[in-house]
């Protein structure tokens, strides 16, 4: 080769991890959005009122892409607006071969103002934690908020984080304390 003045043994290996493979995979998605028109001080606005996103992957050579299992966790999002200020956020995993919900997640939150917002919620992830969580964030000015946050973990009995976090928001960057 034109420019090289290394002897093969001198070159650095390459090996498996860092090799090409042929990966056959046929992603099957479906968004469906259900919209109304929201009657505000500013005038009329659509708005999604549910929000649906379902995907699962099919592998054709499932022994070389996927162990063996032709079909990957359906993975399902969903976010239903019940109001300006009430929402339900939703997502999970199912495993087919097995596990069943390998990862579930669930989340209302309440947002009665521009300034304030409250969520709590409850995170399964299959052999790890069952945790419930709850946080809220004031934006005390345009350019700084305050978010106090909490979750607890039922099947070691115990908090897993308790945060209050001050944050300075720019046009560029977040920092934060805390």
């Amino acid at each position: 080769t034109v420019g090289v003045h290394l002897e093969p043994q001198e070159l650095i290996p390459f090996d498996d991890i860092d090799a090409y493979d042929n990966l056959q995979v046929f992603e099957f998605r479906m968004r469906n959005l259900l919209q109304t028109v929201r009657h505000r001080e500013s005038g009329a606005e659509i708005e999604n009122v549910v929000d649906l996103d379902i995907a699962i992957d099919y592998y054709p050579n499932a022994e070389h892409d996927n162990s063996g299992e032709p079909w990957s966790n359906l993975d399902v999002d969903l976010i239903v607006r019940f109001s300006d200020s009430f929402q339900l956020a939703t997502d999970f995993e199912y495993d087919f071969y097995g596990q069943g919900f390998e990862v579930y997640n669930a989340a209302v939150g309440y947002t009665p103002s521009r300034l304030f917002q409250a969520y709590a919620g409850f995170r399964h992830f299959a052999d790890t934690y069952d945790a419930a969580f709850v946080q809220t964030n004031w934006r005390v000015e345009e350019k700084w908020m305050a978010t106090l946050e909490s979750s607890y973990d039922f099947a070691e009995d115990r908090g897993l984080d308790h945060r209050l976090v001050f944050s300075r928001i720019d046009h560029d960057w977040v920092l934060q304390f805390g």
